[in-house]
C-alpha cells in the first residue's frame, strides 16, 4: 500500500491525501475484457477510504508498451466495475436507485519504458473532426490520468518515499547509461536501490 499511496499523493493529486491505512489491495476479479486473442485484466486495484467514510476504487494499469486503445480499455474497465457493482446489490439494472450507492472509479495509467507517452489520452482523440461545438458539447470525452517519469522532475520522484521514485528515475534513464550512473552516485538513489 505503501507503493501506491506515494503513487497518488506524491504523482497524481500532489497533495498527501490518504495514509497507507486506507488503502486496501482488492482480491476482486472483475469480468475480463476479451478482444484481438487475449482476455485484459487491470492489473492493480485497490480500495481507498478518503476522509474517513467516502469509499473509491482506484484502478491502475501498468502499461510498458504503446497502445493506442488506453482510453477505450479504461473506459471498459470502469464500466465492467460498475456494472458489477449493480449486480452484486440489485437484481436488475433498473432497481438501481438514483442517490449515491456505487463507489466512484479512479483509472490510473503507469506508464514505463524509456520514451515519452505519446498515445491518446481521451476518447475524443479518436473521433472524426468536425462537429459543430454545439454537438461535440454533449459527447461525452472520456479521459484518463497518465504517470509518465518524464513528466516529474528527478528531485520529485529522488524524495518519494517508497521505491517507486527509484524504479520511475531507473526505467525514466534507461537508455542514459551517463545520467543513471550520475544517480548511483547520490545516497538518496543508492540507499533505495539496495531495498528494491
Amino acid at each position: 500500500a505503501e507503493t501506491v499511496r506515494d503513487l497518488l499523493n506524491k504523482l497524481v493529486f500532489k497533495k498527501d491525501i490518504f495514509r497507507e491505512s486506507d488503502l486496501t489491495y482488492d482480491d476482486l476479479v472483475e469480468k475480463p475484457l476479451n478482444y484481438s486473442d487475449h482476455e485484459k485484466y487491470r492489473d492493480v486495484m485497490v480500495t481507498a477510504r478518503i476522509d474517513g467514510s467516502n469509499i473509491l476504487r482506484i484502478g491502475i494499469e501498468i502499461q510498458n508498451y504503446r497502445d493506442n486503445s488506453m482510453p477505450v480499455r479504461m473506459m471498459i474497465y470502469d464500466a465492467t466495475n460498475y456494472g458489477n457493482q449493480v449486480k452484486e446489490q440489485y437484481q436488475r439494472m433498473s432497481d438501481l436507485p438514483s442517490n449515491g450507492t456505487l463507489i466512484p472509479i479512479i483509472g490510473i495509467v503507469l506508464k514505463l519504458g524509456d520514451s515519452k507517452w505519446k498515445c491518446p489520452d481521451k476518447i475524443s482523440c479518436f473521433f472524426k473532426t468536425g462537429y459543430p461545438e454545439i454537438v461535440r458539447q454533449k459527447i461525452n470525452d472520456y479521459s484518463i490520468t497518465i504517470v509518465d517519469s518524464e513528466d516529474y522532475e528527478d528531485e520529485e520522484l529522488l524524495n518519494m518515499e517508497s521505491n517507486l521514485g527509484i524504479i520511475l528515475l531507473a526505467d525514466k534513464y534507461s537508455s542514459d547509461s551517463a545520467r543513471l550512473k550520475e544517480l548511483t552516485e547520490d545516497v538518496r538513489f543508492s540507499r533505495e536501490l539496495s531495498d528494491v
